[in-house]
């Protein structure tokens, strides 16, 4: 079904009407996040209505989930990150948001928390250091 969302999403772009795209972001919420799922997210945070629709719950579990997703990729990915990352996905669709204080904050303290591994992965991981300028 997410393949399907994800396939959806990317097809329709724009198009997705704001309450189609309400209710997608509304089961995304509800499901574990992984790899298929930080796609269809980073795919629907190109949506133009996708920062008026999206809760700040479902961006508080995204800066959750990045200790998690950091240490996977750390674990398995390669120098150069497929386009199947966890990681690459969600800091994508950080980037894409208009992020508040409040969020950039929590962001920031994420990122101190774990800021040895960041900083690997910023040295050694084009994709995700080109993502991480995206984003700031």
């Amino acid at each position: 079904a997410i393949y399907a969302l994800v396939h959806l999403g990317f097809q329709m772009g724009d198009e997705l009407r704001p309450e189609h795209l309400a209710k997608i972001l509304e089961a995304l919420y509800k499901s574990d996040i992984t790899t298929a799922t930080s796609q269809l997210l980073f795919i629907l945070s190109c949506h133009n209505e996708f920062n008026s629709v999206i809760s700040e719950v479902h961006i508080h579990k995204i800066l959750q989930n990045l200790p998690i997703s950091l240490q996977s990729h750390i674990n398995s990915c390669e120098k150069s990150c497929s386009m199947n990352c966890k990681l690459l996905y969600q800091i994508r669709t950080l980037a894409n948001l208009n992020i508040d204080d409040k969020v950039n904050a929590l962001f920031t303290n994420c990122l101190c928390q774990h800021v040895g591994s960041f900083k690997m992965l910023l040295v050694k991981n084009d994709d995700i250091s080109k993502s991480v300028l995206w984003l700031l």
